[in-house]
């Protein structure tokens, strides 16, 4: 959705929930910190639309969260500003940008400490009915163990 602030043209991002809005009804702390649970999702989409925003031409700048229901039964919305700058956008983007890149490193270290023994106890799955099976062509060939 595009809209104007001060004349400046920015996207908002919408993201329709069918599940419940949370429940904002604890200390000013706790709330905040339920938003930023929420809202995570659309950080993350908002880093992949800042990575491509030469393509789209206009930033981004307000997230919402639409969802269907809450405890009142009613839809509610919830809205955040990721900042009226570039320079605010990017540094609320970089913290997000940061969190990616630290779950990354965390799987690949794991991947390297659990690698070898991952291997040794895997075994592929032999149940012709599995969806895996209709899957598998699509893998690289030598990514996926075959069953022997």
């Amino acid at each position: 959705v595009r809209g104007r602030d001060n004349h400046q043209p920015y996207l908002r991002l919408t993201d329709y929930k069918t599940g419940k809005a949370p429940n904002l009804k604890y200390a000013p702390y706790m709330n905040d910190k339920i938003r930023h649970e929420s809202f995570y999702q659309l950080f993350i989409y908002a880093l992949l639309l800042r990575e491509k925003q030469k393509a789209v031409g206009v930033d981004l700048r307000f997230l919402r969260l639409f969802y269907m229901t809450s405890v009142t039964g009613q839809a509610e919305l919830l809205e955040y500003d990721l900042g009226a700058t570039r320079a605010e956008r990017d540094a609320k983007l970089h913290h997000i940008h940061k969190d990616l890149a630290k779950v990354w490193e965390d799987i690949t270290s794991q991947l390297k400490v659990e690698g070898a023994e991952a291997a040794r106890l895997w075994k592929p799955c032999t149940r012709e009915f599995c969806y895996c099976h209709k899957c598998r062509e699509k893998f690289v060939p030598g990514t996926l163990e075959e069953p022997a």
